[in-house]
């Protein structure tokens, strides 16, 4: 599924198309047709979850941020039940015209900043 959706990623981003099919797995059997020709917008990132730790990557050529888990747990010593560290997640702003991304972090963990490319 994941292959499918950074194709959907990359139609946007490059204004074309994109359509699949599928059958079993998870989802069962589904369909994809998008087209993205002649449309509007840029693709500046892609936040993903359950991953459980900061982390920053191009998979295929496209910003992929994740966050810490906002949990307590023994992967995590220095978070601390009822203290300002005891949860974390991120709130996300995108400055356009300079083509920048701030993770501002609340709770544990610190502030982040990318670049992304506007195609």
């Amino acid at each position: 599924y994941g292959q499918h959706l950074i194709n959907i990623l990359n139609a946007f981003k490059y204004k074309t198309s994109y359509t699949a099919t599928a059958s079993g797995g998870t989802f069962g059997d589904y369909s994809i047709d998008v087209d993205f020709t002649d449309k509007g917008g840029n693709f500046a990132v892609w936040v993903s979850g359950h991953v459980h730790k900061d982390m920053a990557c191009y998979v295929d050529g496209i910003l992929v941020v994740s966050s810490i888990c906002d949990c307590l747990s023994e992967s995590y010593p220095d978070k601390v039940p009822g203290t300002d560290t005891e949860q974390s997640f991120d709130i996300f702003t995108i400055d356009k015209e300079n083509h920048r991304i701030f993770a501002t972090r609340i709770g544990y963990g610190k502030d982040r900043e990318f670049e992304y490319e506007v195609f």
